[in-house]
């Protein structure tokens, strides 16, 4: 989202509108098969710079397109598997289809193949694209303690915050 959309009312935000409006409909018409990225809590901060809206949304996995581009797949290949691409097309389309039955439509379909085990896909409110395909992390990720996290990518880096 540009800094420029948080001076605009809520309701002219469509990173905010567009997501509430589909997990409404999806909750009203019971699409079990639709999943897309939804807005959790969403606030406004203001700060030296001015006042900006703050989107809350879950933890995503890496994209399509980041999985086909993956180290460690078949030389020359930026496949998926063709069972894990069939399970991708599925989420997609019925996703698709719950987007188009809630009045919204998309700016583009380009589809590669995707790869993780027993994926769950996650569509943005954006163009649909491979950056846009997202892969569900696990719930059980949550559960990992920091401590864990930090042994294995290391401390946070922090900054001092001038104003």
């Amino acid at each position: 989202m540009r800094a420029d959309m948080s001076s605009k009312p809520i309701a002219e935000i469509p990173q905010l509108t567009v997501p509430l409006k589909l997990e409404t409909v999806k909750l009203e018409s019971n699409w079990s098969s639709a999943n897309f990225q939804t807005v959790q809590d969403y606030f406004t901060e203001s700060g030296p710079n001015g006042s900006h809206l703050c989107l809350v949304i879950q933890l995503a996995g890496p994209s399509v397109l980041a999985m086909s581009d993956s180290p460690g797949r078949i030389a020359g290949s930026k496949r998926l598997r063709s069972d894990l691409a069939r399970k991708v097309a599925k989420q997609v389309v019925g996703t698709v289809h719950m987007m188009h039955s809630a009045g919204f439509v998309h700016g583009g379909l380009w589809l590669n193949s995707c790869s993780k085990e027993e994926s769950i896909l996650i569509l943005r409110f954006a163009d649909l694209t491979t950056a846009n395909i997202l892969f569900h992390i696990k719930d059980s990720f949550h559960k990992i303690p920091d401590s864990t996290v930090y042994a294995h990518f290391g401390e946070p880096e922090t900054e001092a915050i001038v104003t």
